[in-house]
């Protein structure tokens, strides 16, 4: 996928690198135990759901806030 917006971003930025320091929605969704395929109807979207918020900012170790977050969800 090519970069798909501020959303895809901030997705990219809180996802956690592989052991060869890739980052990608694919990863991101496994350790928000979610598919990719609903991690990109978010992206389509351009919001994240509510009760994903705190497990994306949890997941980012510091790279994301919650208030970088909360603007996809308000």
């Amino acid at each position: 996928y090519s970069n798909l917006g501020e959303l895809h971003d901030l997705l990219l930025r809180a996802c956690p690198p592989d052991r060869k320091g890739k980052r990608s929605i694919m990863i991101l969704a496994a350790k928000l135990d979610v598919s990719y395929q609903n991690v990109y109807k978010w992206i389509e979207a351009g919001r994240i759901p509510p009760k994903r918020a705190k497990d994306i900012v949890k997941v980012s170790k510091g790279a994301v806030d919650l208030d970088e977050v909360l603007k996809f969800i308000l």
